[in-house]
């Protein structure tokens, strides 16, 4: 936890005074950005990719409370891109999954409700191609470990996915494994 808090308050300090250079304004009142050496990029760049690790640890962990302060203070960002981040991770072997993807199939309700609420699309694809689960989405995740584990958290990330529009009739494209083109309702009576 102090890893998580000392990496959430790094960030915050460094886009925090980031943000601010972007604020000022020339003396002809118009908006300017101050010039980064190279050195002041590799280092935010580095922070940022802590940043994110932390973010991608804290939803495979189902830390909700660091999934909200990561995600609140990267409010800079485009609204819902890292809440639909693709994950190259191959310590926990997600690559091409979004972080939805990863809090549905670890049963993680309250990250998946606030990925939601951050702008995930509950209809994104996990893309890796050759992978047991690509063309996946968190729907088809989610009612596969209830079927096929019968684990009772799944049950409520699925109604949470549905009550969100997640598409019930999009279908698995993967040729090369047993469920291509199968729905979620298809897995679940399957």
């Amino acid at each position: 936890m102090k890893y998580f808090n000392k990496i959430l308050l790094t960030v915050i300090l460094i886009f925090s005074d980031h943000s601010a250079s972007f604020a000022m304004k020339s003396q002809e009142n118009k908006p300017f950005q101050q010039p980064y050496r190279h050195e002041d990029l590799a280092k935010k760049r580095e922070v940022l990719k802590g940043f994110i690790d932390a973010l991608i640890t804290a939803t495979n962990q189902g830390n909700s409370e660091i999934v909200v302060g990561i995600l609140a203070s990267m409010n800079f960002m485009k609204p819902g891109a890292l809440a639909n981040m693709r994950v190259n991770d191959r310590e926990y072997g997600y690559n091409g999954w979004t972080l939805l993807q990863i809090a549905a199939e670890q049963g993680h309700e309250a990250v998946v409700r606030v990925l939601i609420n951050s702008g995930a699309n509950p209809d994104e694809k996990v893309n890796a191609p050759g992978s047991y689960h690509h063309g996946w989405t968190a729907l088809h995740i989610a009612a596969w470990w209830y079927k096929v584990f019968n684990s009772q958290k799944h049950g409520p990330i699925m109604r949470l996915l549905i009550a969100n529009n997640a598409n019930t009739e999009l279908r698995i494209d993967n040729p090369s494994m047993e469920y291509h083109n199968w729905s979620t309702f298809d897995i679940l009576c399957g």
